[in-house]
């Protein structure tokens, strides 16, 4: 961020390119005011947030998700207790066979630890499996509640649970120097669940007609070239 300040001695605040900043890059793209930034990226909570009936019909269709699931889990869990089982003969047969004198007391110990641990692996899977279902719903709870109305939540947060917010939805935003270039990605457990229109809807937001650029901290290098001709931004007296 940089902060500028005018004749009048009033301070305006700018998105910049760090890797311009350090010159470690050539990017030609000019700052972008902080204040419009937050506007376009309160437009784009605006489509990303749902509405409580959007939520029931998420929900519906992730019940019929979980519905398919659980058959393929219940299926897998059957095989698990059957191969648990055939664990369990093979080791009281190697038991028998050991007092019965036809194996060596290294050979039967070594087989034993190889067995319980195969045991102890397919144990895990089946716990896991098992439990999978109601975890599974309280995730869900917990991602439906991150976006229902949560454009009015961004816009009444302060500056630290805005940047949570963002941290939390968005692995980037993208701000292009044109409303229309406005685009958030969101983290891979969000977009699964949302409807990916809702990623590349434009923001048309007013602006002073500045340029707009999207902000480059957290992206990788090949996102912050551009050959637009650079305008250094100069604040206007009010």
């Amino acid at each position: 961020m940089q902060h500028v300040t005018s004749r009048a001695g009033k301070r305006y605040a700018y998105f910049v390119c760090s890797g311009r900043q350090a010159r470690a890059i050539n990017c030609r793209q000019p700052a972008i005011p902080v204040a419009e930034a937050e506007q376009r990226v309160e437009h784009l909570y605006a489509h990303l947030s749902i509405t409580p009936h959007e939520r029931e019909r998420l929900e519906r269709r992730e019940a019929e998700r979980q519905r398919a699931a659980l058959t393929v889990r219940a299926a897998q869990v059957r095989e698990i207790e059957q191969h648990l089982d055939e664990l369990g003969e093979r080791q009281l047969r190697l038991l028998d066979a050991y007092y019965a004198g036809a194996i060596p007391r290294t050979l039967f110990l070594d087989q034993q630890r190889e067995l319980t641990k195969r045991r102890t692996h397919a144990e895990v899977v089946r716990d896991r499996l098992t439990a999978s279902s109601e975890d599974t719903h309280r995730e869900l709870a917990r991602r439906l509640d991150a976006v229902e109305g949560c454009d009015r939540r961004y816009a009444n947060s302060d500056t630290i649970q805005k940047r949570h917010l963002n941290r939390m939805l968005f692995q980037k935003i993208r701000i292009g120097r044109d409303p229309s270039q406005t685009r958030g990605i969101l983290v891979e457990e969000f977009s699964h669940l949302l409807d990916q229109r809702a990623l590349t809807r434009t923001c048309d937001v007013r602006t002073s007609g500045k340029p707009l650029v999207r902000p480059t901290s957290g992206f990788a290098v090949a996102d912050t070239m551009c050959a637009w001709r650079d305008s250094n931004p100069q604040p206007s007296d009010p």
